[in-house]
């Protein structure tokens, strides 16, 4: 095994990773969505909107929501963009044809108009799968955002109960409550079954993706733009390694 065949698989590798962590979220999502729709119903049942005394919680959990959702956009957008420029300064520059990814076709894709319908593809692949990543991953991260507000909510809540001075009042109060939690945690553990499998190949694949973009990193460095792509892959590694620690 010579450096260049090691270098052509690492090169090839991250695209085949990440194109797996998307046909398994897509299908997971795809056959749990009677659930997700569940948790869905139960957290607008069971959890009334929060009342003026924690608002000052319901901004900070969506400010926090909102930077986190700015930082993975773009994340994103600079993968999709680092790939997609090297093609073309490549052919302003000398007139190389390149795509977007490395792919292997049983015919040849630089005659004129295959190879513009073939970069044509790749591009909207490349945009549906970047598309369904994001729409997928902050639906379930606004979900998980919401379920840990509803646990400060409900904290908020039972210290309220506790002061009131009325026995059957506290009472009722605290049977709807522990209601409420019984609830929530029925809802958190829903959530554990469904992306549970999805979170371990995620942190696995985003382990795999950081050592072979870091390799590529190593072997280009004479290559701006090719080490700003494997770049990019690299970050977006380290984003997803730290989303689901986090």
């Amino acid at each position: 095994l010579q450096i260049d065949d090691l270098n052509a698989v690492t090169a090839v590798l991250p695209h085949i990773v990440y194109s797996n962590l998307v046909v398994l979220k897509a299908v997971v999502n795809f056959y749990f969505n009677k659930d997700l729709i569940e948790v869905i119903s139960t957290m607008k049942k069971n959890y009334p909107l929060p009342s003026q005394h924690v608002k000052y919680e319901t901004e900070k959990y969506l400010r926090g929501f909102k930077f986190f959702e700015k930082i993975y956009l773009f994340g994103y957008f600079g993968l999709f963009l680092s790939f997609g420029i090297e093609p073309m300064i490549s052919m302003i520059k000398d007139g190389t044809k390149k795509f977007p990814i490395d792919v292997w076709l049983p015919f040849d894709a630089y005659q004129p108009f295959v190879y513009e319908t073939v970069y044509a593809v790749l591009t909207f692949v490349s945009i549906s799968s970047i598309s369904i990543i994001i729409s997928l991953d902050l639906q379930l991260f606004a979900v998980i955002y919401a379920v840990s507000f509803e646990f400060v909510n409900l904290k908020i809540d039972l210290i309220d109960s506790l002061s009131d001075f009325n026995e059957t009042a506290r009472t009722n109060q605290l049977r709807k409550l522990v209601e409420r939690h019984v609830a929530l945690l029925k809802v958190v553990d829903l959530l554990e079954k469904i992306f549970s499998p999805i979170f371990l190949y995620n942190f696995l694949q985003s382990s795999v993706l950081i050592c072979v973009t870091g390799f590529q990193m190593s072997t280009s460095s004479n290559e701006f733009i090719k080490f700003i792509s494997f770049g990019s892959y690299f970050m977006t590694g380290l984003i997803q390694i730290f989303l689901v620690c986090y």
